[in-house]
């Protein structure tokens, strides 16, 4: 700030026709230097008053901003597009944080798009700010005040980007939750416990039968125990006869006739062998 004097420095160079025919008369292999006469030249220096800009000044020059929202409603967590534009005359307008940041939404943000138009009038600076916002529930963004200052005029000014609600339709938790479980969760499945229910009752009525049908035959050889050892002490053929009838069972029919034949008609017999044979007679 204050005053700032701004030097020039100026040389004026003079030569002739003949250094002139003289230099061009070479090629690209043989170069001559064009020969010229140096005289420096006198600027007056410039004389600026610089004074500071106002506190908090954060454009300058002549600018006007537009702001665009692509939609004020949308479903959670979806991005909301925004595009900012700054453009006129003066200092280009870049900024490093055009948008405040906050728990509430999530910014993003690209590199500012630049373009400049050189006018007989000074160059026009136009930057383009594209945002996209996101949230998963409804929100504000805070009004945005950017500070500008006119050096044309000489007068400060503002930009405004006006507060705005955004609303956002919440997730539907329920619908997130996928209902079908693949592979299936473990669980108890009674189906295998019914049929190795069948099996072993299965297995148990086959046991019983086998036992009682064995114990109904181990009790017919008790009952007929007796009988079998009166047979076995038999000594004769007449003893063992009269035994045979004694137990009046047709199963011994075949027995008493041999026996009969042998005691009255002579016929041979062997005892031993037909014991044997009553030990399991025929039925």
């Amino acid at each position: 700030t204050g005053d700032i004097n701004v030097t020039f420095s100026l040389t004026k160079r003079v030569t002739n026709e003949a250094k002139v025919r003289y230099f061009s008369s070479g090629d690209r292999d043989d170069f001559k230097k064009l020969e010229t006469e140096d005289f420096p030249v006198t600027v007056p220096p410039l004389k600026l008053h610089v004074q500071p800009l106002p506190k908090g000044t954060q454009i300058v020059g002549d600018y006007t901003l537009e702001h665009h929202v692509k939609r004020h409603k949308t479903a959670a967590f979806t991005p909301i597009p925004m595009r900012i534009t700054i453009h006129g005359k003066g200092y280009p307008p870049i900024l490093k944080h055009l948008l405040p940041k906050s728990d509430a939404y999530k910014l993003f943000e690209e590199k500012p798009i630049v373009e400049t138009i050189t006018t007989p009038q000074g160059s026009l600076h136009k930057v383009r700010y594209l945002y996209a916002l996101s949230a998963k529930e409804s929100f504000d963004l805070p009004a945005v005040t950017l500070h500008a200052f006119n050096p044309f005029t000489h007068t400060p000014y503002t930009l405004q980007i006006p507060s705005q609600h955004f609303e956002i339709d919440p997730v539907a938790t329920a619908d997130l939750v996928d209902k079908v479980d693949n592979p299936k969760p473990l669980q108890f499945d009674a189906a295998w416990m019914v049929d190795l229910l069948g099996y072993l009752a299965t297995f148990g009525a086959g046991y019983l039968t086998a036992l009682l049908w064995s114990r109904r035959i181990k009790k017919d050889k008790t009952d007929s125990s007796p009988l079998q050892q009166r047979i076995a002490r038999s000594n004769d053929a007449k003893s063992l006869l009269q035994i045979l009838l004694a137990a009046n069972d047709p199963r011994y029919r075949d027995a008493i006739n041999a026996l009969e034949a042998h005691l009255y008609r002579g016929a041979p017999l062997s005892l031993k062998t037909l014991k044997e044979t009553l030990k399991e007679p025929n039925a």
